[in-house]
């Protein structure tokens, strides 16, 4: 009897040690699991700092775009008007060709006559 109580107390220690094992190496891998999860998290945070660095020079970058925007419509509407005023003068010089060529021509009949 002493034994068989010996041999089931061995039995015990047995199954206490494997469990005791299979315990140790899921702590281990939860261990292992924990420590890529807090790198994957420290990565974040440095993605993170980057996408805001990106998205503040993005909005610089932006507002210097408008402003430059801004600029060359300025410019545009300055050469509308510098053209209109060409094209205006450009009508007068045509008028004032006709009207010479008609001075011309007259002067050229009155000779003739």
């Amino acid at each position: 009897m002493y034994l068989m109580l010996k041999s089931a107390e061995f039995h015990y220690l047995i199954q206490s040690y494997f469990i005791l094992v299979f315990i140790q190496d899921h702590v281990e891998r939860l261990k292992s699991h924990l420590s890529g999860a807090y790198d994957d998290i420290k990565g974040l945070q440095i993605n993170k700092k980057t996408a805001m660095a990106l998205l503040k020079q993005s909005e610089k970058l932006g507002l210097v775009a408008t402003e430059e925007r801004n600029t060359l419509r300025v410019r545009l509407d300055e050469m509308r008007a510098k053209n209109a005023k060409l094209e205006k003068l450009l009508e007068i010089s045509n008028s004032e060709s006709k009207a010479l060529q008609v001075i011309k021509f007259e002067f050229r009949t009155n000779l003739n006559i």
